[in-house]
């Protein structure tokens, strides 16, 4: 399988990030033992936009918020599989290939997480569980990244991403697991960068499951 390409469409959304950290997260995506079919770079009408001359750049006309432009990039990519990533985050070199090794026994495969950032002062491992159950998906301690890789059949039959201010991915999560995907855990990890402006740091009543 190295040296081929996954039917992978990896659809990367950036608003307001430091072009390094953009850069950062671009690179990290085109370096994969198994490169995917396409890369977007969906800027949501950033104050300074971003595109990168690599990949598939698109500068939204006006903001969006981050479930519409995931929807967008979807809407606009043609892959068997979607992968999510926000453009502050990194993938290892072998992200791609080992989640694929997972895919042909589940819909929606999710890695642990690596945290990192302004909030820790030492970079450290989350292991999530390896199965997936009803009363972890539905609690607060649940916390399958968007960038877990996935059919687009069970992104459409979700319908996407719900407009929230925040936990949209939480969301889509709840109503997969209801519409019956099955997840699984792949041996590799995810570099989540975690800022002091993080919105996943907001109160977890302004949404509504």
């Amino acid at each position: 399988m190295k040296g081929t390409k996954a039917h992978l469409s990896i659809i990367i959304t950036n608003y307001n990030k430091p072009p390094e950290q953009v850069n950062e997260c671009v690179e990290s995506v085109l370096n994969q033992t198994i490169p995917a079919k396409e890369v977007f770079l969906i800027d949501d009408h950033s104050n300074k936009a971003i595109s990168h001359d690599r990949i598939i750049s698109v500068i939204l006309p006006e903001n969006l918020g981050p479930s519409k432009a995931r929807n967008f990039g979807a809407s606009i990519s043609t892959g068997k599989l979607l992968l999510f990533v926000d453009a502050d985050d990194k993938l290892p070199w072998d992200f791609v290939e080992k989640c694929g090794e997972k895919l042909p026994e589940a819909d929606i495969v999710y890695p642990n997480l690596i945290i990192f950032g302004e909030t820790t002062k030492h970079p450290y491992l989350k292991k999530l569980p390896n199965q997936v159950s009803e009363k972890y998906i539905l609690s607060k301690a649940s916390c399958v990244p968007v960038t877990s890789m996935m059919k687009r059949s069970i992104y459409e039959r979700v319908g996407g991403f719900r407009e929230f201010p925040i936990y949209e991915d939480w969301d889509f999560y709840i109503r997969a697991f209801r519409a019956g995907a099955i997840f699984k855990k792949a041996n590799t990890h995810l570099m989540y960068r975690q800022a002091h402006n993080n919105r996943m740091n907001q109160p977890l009543s302004l949404i509504h499951i």
